[in-house]
């Protein structure tokens, strides 16, 4: 299953605490990240909601300049375990691909069952 959300809801792990909890195992964030808010947080936002969640996070961001909004891009994949597998990192339009390995998937979450052991209700 595939959970989608958007941009700024990177920010926010319930959202995708939520999405796991209804089946996803791959989450979507197709995001404009401002160049400043991109290079301080676009991949610890991403990794870490993966981490959270035990999901792949694909991460497609908008790069350019727009107006007069600069937007970060480095479109990037991670892993449940909040490593990234594959990443755009430098200027201009591409396609980032990965390898997804369910039954490592399977694997991390049944070693470390963090849905279990979360206290949803808290929030």
């Amino acid at each position: 299953k595939l959970g989608m959300m958007v941009c700024y809801d990177l920010r926010f792990p319930e959202l995708a605490l939520a999405l796991r909890k209804q089946g996803a195992d791959f989450l979507t964030a197709p995001s404009a990240f401002t160049f400043t808010t991109g290079q301080l947080h676009w991949q610890l936002l991403l990794r870490s909601r993966a981490a959270d969640t035990q999901c792949y996070l694909l991460g497609a961001g908008q790069q350019g300049t727009h107006g007069t909004r600069q937007t970060w891009g480095h479109s990037a994949i991670s892993n449940a375990a909040g490593e990234i597998i594959a990443e755009r990192t430098t200027a201009g339009m591409a396609v980032v691909t990965a390898e997804f390995d369910i039954s490592a998937l399977q694997q991390r979450r049944a070693g470390m069952p963090l849905m279990q052991h979360r206290r949803l209700s808290l929030i």
